[in-house]
Formats: C-alpha cells, structure tokens, sequence
C-alpha cells in the first residue's frame, strides 16, 4: 500500500495533476520534471532526511526537509512537494501561486502579478491575442495593453534553479465590448408595435466582456424608465387611422474600454395593434402571478384579425437572456397562473405569445 501511495507522489512532483482525492480534498499539483523529482530523492535518501521514518507524516517531513536543503525555505519546489503530499491524503496544503489582475484589458493597460509567487523565482510573461507587454517581462508585474478586441488569456510561467512550472492560465477580454447578441422584445425587422402602448426591451449580450453602460436610442417612442440600464420601457408616438410610423430601436454596450457599435431593429407603430393585450399580477411578485387578457373595457379582446385573444405560451428570460422558465398552454384561455417562487430577486422580461402577436413585459420578483 505504501509502495502505491509514494508511487502516485512521486507521480504527481513530476507531471502535475489536478483533482479531489479520496478524502474528498481538492488539490492543485504543477509538475516539477523528472530530473528535478530524482534530484529530490538522492538528497533526502544520502543525506539522512528519512532516517528513522517510519510514517507517511514523516516521509512528508523529510521529502520537505530535502527539498529546503536543494532549493530554499518556500521555494517553488518546497510548494509542490507538500501538495503532492497533500493530493494523496497527507498534510496540509501549500497556497499556490496564481495570476491576479483585471478581466479586462484596454489600451492604456492593465497590471498583472504572481500571487504567493515562490521565493526564488522570476515570471516570463506572455499573452494570447489582441494584447501586448507594455513593461515588466521577467518581473512579478507585468503591464499589458489592448491591441484590439476579443477574448484571450495571459500567461505566466514560474522560472527557479530547481525548475520551471506553468500556470494556469488567466482569461480576459481586450478591448471594448462586441455588438449586442439581440434586444429581447423585439422580435424581428418589420414588427407592428402598438400606438401610444408600453413595451420592455432588454438587450443580451455576453457577460465576459467587463459591460457597465448601456445607452439606447428610440424613434417612434420615447424611453420612459431605464435609459443606462440593461431595460428600458418604451412608450410608442400616437398613430391614427392607417398610417403608420417608423420605430426603431438601437442599444449600444460599453466597459472601461469604450462603447461598441449599434444593435439596431426597425419595426413601425400602428393604431390597428392597440393598446397592450395582456396584464401581469401581481407585479412586483414572490410566489405566483396571473397572465391574463386585459379587461374588455379597455381594449377588445380580439386582435386586428378578429381572432379571439388568449394567452398562449409564456417564455421568462433573466436579465442575461437566458431562459429561465417556460410554460406552454394547450386549450383556448384567457387567464393562466405561473409559480415564480423559484426565481431569483431581480428584473425578468415575460413574452407571451397569443397565436397572432407576441407581447413582452417586465416583471420584477422581490
């Protein structure tokens, strides 16, 4: 048994490994090299470090004492000598060294370091793309710039007299934010809006990018909540008879970087679609709210069509535009209940589509 513990040891100083062993604790290994992890067994075996050992505690303490006696108190190999001893269920275990610095990269640079870099060690840095090292290879910070913008990764690799390891590597983004995925609400080019009627928009896009402002540009409407959010409720101009008018909607991101360009959907406002068709209650909500066709006192409850309105299927999308909740009606009704009581605090937008039309509300669960 013992022969198997130290062989999977010996294994992990050498190549490295990553895992939860079977006491359950998570560890991190980088490997040393065979040349190095032979070093380390000549020195503690002819120099008397495990005379007298008869435990794994103490095999620990005299791989440790060796590996102080060849490289230094805290060095590098020191470090991966009691988490390979701790990866097999012995000791406690030593803090790795790891990169630290923003997740996001513009062109007036960002500084990256080594936390609890080893004693003895120098840093070479290197970059995927759309960064440059502005200063400080071959030290523990190192500057980098934006040279344009995408996703991409800095690299550090730890350089001893007892060896070299390579850490894992840390992913950023360059530069300013991509074009926004959609505007969830809007459903397509050439989309019939409602004259003087309330509409949620939310614009998707990916969360990696360090996005902190939101501005949105409307015509045809005017935004009346939510302008430098990820929301904003819209109130479409007034249309009469069979005119018809044009309702664009623009949303641009942006981070410490700078604004990417305009997502854009045209569509146009009419009086044949009508005030909104369906109500939310209650709303704010905790637990369960109702979707039902608005009272027939204030709208009629059949669309452009002469179709009769019902509520159809409801699709609740997060604040990221990740579906969250779907619930799918199968008979004609005009009121339907859904458990929210799952959700998380925050703002969500409801589209609920009726056959003829989908509509898109705000909801917020407190």
């Amino acid at each position: 048994v013992r022969s198997g513990v130290l062989s999977h040891w010996f294994y992990l100083l050498v190549n490295g490994g990553s895992g939860t062993n079977d006491v359950g604790n998570v560890y991190t290994v980088y490997g040393m090299g065979m040349d190095v992890a032979e070093d380390l067994i000549v020195e503690a075996v002819f120099n008397n470090f495990l005379d007298n050992t008869t435990t794994y505690a103490g095999l620990r303490t005299g791989m440790i004492n060796a590996a102080t006696a060849l490289c230094g108190a805290n060095s590098l190999l020191v470090r991966q000598v009691e988490n390979a001893w701790y990866a097999v269920g012995v000791g406690n275990q030593s803090t790795q060294p790891s990169i630290s610095g923003s997740n996001l990269v513009c062109s007036s640079g960002s500084t990256f370091s080594v936390s609890n870099l080893p004693t003895g060690c120098t840093v070479q840095w290197s970059s995927g793309s759309y960064l440059t090292i502005y200063s400080g290879q071959n030290s523990n910070s190192c500057t980098f710039k934006s040279t344009g913008s995408g996703s991409s990764w800095i690299q550090a690799v730890l350089v001893s007299g007892c060896g070299n390891v390579t850490l894992l590597s840390k992913s950023v983004w360059s530069g300013i934010p991509s074009i926004p995925t959609s505007i969830l609400g809007f459903c397509c080019n050439g989309m019939e809006f409602g004259s003087e009627s309330e509409y949620t928009f939310t614009v998707n896009h990916p969360t990696n990018q360090g996005v902190n402002m939101y501005n949105w540009v409307v015509a045809g409407g005017t935004i009346l909540t939510g302008q430098g959010t990820k929301t904003i409720t819209v109130k479409t101009a007034k249309v009469t008879g069979s005119l018809k008018k044009y309702f664009d909607v623009s949303v641009r991101v942006g981070n410490s970087c700078g604004w990417s360009s305009y997502l854009w959907r045209s569509g146009y406002v009419t009086s044949g679609v009508g005030p909104a068709m369906f109500s939310i209650y209650p709303n704010p909500a905790d637990n369960e709210i109702t979707i039902s066709v608005t009272d027939a006192q204030t709208i009629s409850e059949t669309d452009v069509t002469n179709e009769v309105v019902t509520v159809g299927d409801v699709k609740i999308y997060d604040s990221f535009g990740t579906i969250k909740k779907i619930k799918k009606t199968n008979t004609n009704q005009k009121s339907i209940t859904v458990n929210v009581s799952d959700l998380q605090k925050g703002t969500y937008l409801i589209l609920i589509n009726s056959g003829t039309i989908t509509e898109s509300h705000k909801l917020i669960i407190e």
